[in-house]
């Protein structure tokens, strides 16, 4: 009786185990979890193209996070090429990203710094400066403002801040 009893317990307890790993179940779930990986790769191209400063480590940390879970959804046998093409998509996302982030910031610093210069000098005589500071734009001046103009958006908040104080004194100079 108790061998009988034993069978039935197990033969139970494996049907339970099977219905509660039922492949369908199991499929739903990991292309559920790849297709928000998928999302999210998607949302930081996105991001990375508007805008060029991130918290680069938390988009990396939020990421790990998903894979990890979308890894563990897959078995052995499973085919994970989708996920390592995600990776890879996510790995050129990031790297041009930063890559941007560099040039946009390096050239606006130039530029800032260009300009800077010649307003301190254009001020240090300051009521020929107030005439003929739009006038006196250099090439290299005015090539570095309209590149500051056509870029504004992309700037860090330091680099508008500054540039915003010199447009403002500029456009008050002139007026006045």
């Amino acid at each position: 009786m108790k061998n009988t009893k034993t069978k039935a317990t197990l033969i139970g307890c494996s049907l339970l185990m099977i219905i509660s790993c039922d492949p369908k179940e199991k499929s739903a779930d990991k292309e559920i979890l790849t297709s928000n990986l998928e999302n999210y790769v998607d949302s930081i191209e996105t991001a990375v193209r508007v805008n060029l400063e991130h918290n680069w480590n938390e988009i990396d940390r939020r990421y790990k996070n998903m894979k990890s879970e979308a890894d563990k959804a897959y078995d052995l046998s499973d085919d994970k090429s989708r996920l390592e093409q995600l990776e890879s998509r996510y790995q050129e996302i990031i790297d041009s990203g930063k890559r941007n982030f560099d040039k946009i910031k390096n050239n606006s610093e130039m530029h800032m710094e260009r300009l800077e210069k010649w307003w301190n000098n254009a001020t240090v005589e300051a009521k020929t400066a107030a005439k003929n500071s739009g006038e006196s734009l250099e090439s290299g001046v005015k090539e570095s403002m309209e590149w500051l103009e056509e870029n504004f958006e992309k700037l860090g908040e330091n680099i508008k801040t500054r540039y915003q104080k010199i447009k403002n004194e500029l456009k008050n100079e002139n007026e006045g």
